[in-house]
């Protein structure tokens, strides 16, 4: 038979919680084998030394003062430690700690049970940080689809007012101050439906090489004169396959970033070259873990050292513990999206004396792709005569489009919805040839409308558009995978070159 008090010992050495016993003034009486598991310190090492010896030096003064104010008032204390394991690194233990009495009820010891919470914390921190980041991004989408049906409407003038004044021989600088803001904010709003994942990829094939010589004058001028610009292009050419214009926008934010943390000066350096290997260790990497192979692309500055929570937070839109401007968190956040939707992966390290350095792994472009590009970006003839059926809700946009492709000769049926637009095409005599409707429309789903369209139109053919993109409109009922696309807001040039791509 077993006693009572040597069952309750193996009952404290085999719980799979740590057990921890100290005097009233924190010094360690006993520990269970759990606690050697989760701390790493043997019990020699702790018997006789105090809690402290745990300290991690991440809790303020003030926590610890209202822990030790609760056991004094003899109440029980519950809360989670970030504490130091004696490798060094950091664990976070949920603890109850419950003040232990004897006969005359006089609090004579403490007994703290302790349980590894580390991977579940980060769990809900995650959890949490992608709901934030799927909240606001689903924000940004529909911002950005709204504001883009408006630049099409602008920009299409914009333009068809240029070529009027280009036939008389005229030129106008106001004219391209307005197309010149009208890019800039097409650009803010495809880097907030980046940044949501709810940008249709626009991939090409691009050489990091040649982007990052070709920003060099842009970035000495964001710089200032006291940051030293240091550029290392690889020997060889690095041929990715990338967003158009966004890697220079990544190098761009992360110079802007740079700016804020070396207000002294200091060394802003980009280097692209193989990647022979993932991340060094020590990165904190954010997606998939990076492969070998591929383009890496090393940004580095030497300013202030960025650490903890604030390292964590750094690729959010908003991040209140990382010094940057708003514009700079939008792009970093903008950044992440953009190299891990794209099959990439991006990772940041930092610490003292060493500043920050962000490490870009992207895919290398495929020979087929480097191929596609070698031959050409499209068809030259722009005109046409075949019959487009448009169906579109926004009045400017429809209108725009309609007169667009009407001075390239093709017949326009425009319609606001889905519904008009098979009435039309019902009470058309000939055939359709193509139809161009927009995504989220009142009444009818563009998917629907052309199924529909091709019950009675065979082969008619079909370029879907939208303010949103594939992430969003993929909620709405959106385009079959591999479908035409275009992305608003587009030029009538660009709308020209899809019609015809998609008619041969």
């Amino acid at each position: 038979m077993h006693t009572v008090d040597a069952l309750l010992r193996a009952a404290l050495e085999q719980a799979a919680d740590a057990i921890m016993l100290t005097d009233v003034s924190g010094v360690i009486q006993y520990v269970n084998a759990a606690f050697e598991r989760m701390s790493g310190y043997g019990r020699g090492e702790v018997l006789g030394h105090h809690v402290r010896l745990l300290k991690s030096g991440q809790h303020q003064a003030v926590f610890y003062r209202a822990l030790w104010s609760t056991l004094c008032d003899g109440r029980v204390w519950s809360g989670v430690f970030v504490n130091r394991h004696k490798d060094g690194r950091l664990y976070e233990d949920q603890t109850v700690i419950s003040p232990v009495r004897n006969d005359a009820g006089a609090v004579v010891a403490y007994c703290a049970v302790k349980r590894d919470v580390t991977d579940q914390r980060q769990a809900e921190r995650q959890l949490r940080q992608a709901q934030r980041l799927d909240a606001i991004g689903r924000l940004a989408g529909g911002v950005a689809h709204d504001v883009n049906n408006a630049l099409m409407t602008i920009m299409g003038h914009a333009e068809m007012l240029e070529q009027r004044l280009c036939q008389a021989k005229e030129a106008s600088e106001e004219l391209a101050e307005i197309k010149g803001a009208c890019d800039r904010t097409a650009a803010l709003t495809r880097q907030l439906l980046a940044f949501g994942r709810r940008q249709v990829r626009d991939l090409m094939v691009v050489d990091a090489n040649r982007v990052v010589v070709g920003i060099e004058k842009m970035l000495r001028r964001l710089l200032g004169e006291e940051i030293r610009l240091a550029l290392v292009p690889s020997p060889r050419p690095a041929l990715v396959r990338f967003e158009a214009g966004q890697l220079e926008q990544i190098v761009m934010a992360l110079a802007v970033r740079a700016r804020e943390v070396m207000p002294g000066g200091g060394t802003f350096t980009v280097a692209v070259g193989n990647a022979i290997s993932g991340p060094p260790e020590g990165d904190l990497t954010l997606g998939s873990h990076a492969r070998a192979g591929g383009i890496q692309v090393r940004v580095a500055d030497t300013g202030c050292p960025v650490d903890g929570d604030a390292l964590e937070r750094i690729f959010e839109p908003f991040p209140v513990t990382v010094r940057q401007p708003w514009d700079a968190g939008l792009a970093l956040a903008t950044a992440h999206a953009l190299v891990t939707q794209s099959g990439g992966h991006i990772a940041v390290k930092s610490a003292p004396g060493d500043g920050t350095t962000f490490t870009i792994w992207l895919p290398s472009a495929t020979p087929e792709a480097v191929a596609a590009t070698a031959r050409g970006q499209g068809p030259r003839r722009l005109s046409g005569s075949e019959t487009v059926l448009l169906a579109e809700d926004e009045d400017g946009v429809r209108e725009l489009v309609r007169a667009g492709l009407t001075r390239l000769g093709y017949r326009v049926i425009a319609a606001p919805d889905g519904a008009t637009a098979l009435e039309r095409a019902a009470a058309q005599a000939g055939g359709i040839d193509l139809l161009i409707t927009d995504v989220v429309m009142p009444g009818m789903p563009a998917r629907e409308l052309a199924d529909r369209l091709r019950a009675l139109h065979p082969t008619a053919k079909v370029v879907y558009m939208s303010g949103y993109s594939d992430a969003a409109i993929g909620e709405q009922g959106g385009p079959p995978p591999g479908a035409a696309f275009l992305q608003k807001p587009f030029t009538p040039e660009t709308l020209a070159r899809r019609v015809r791509e998609v008619l041969g």
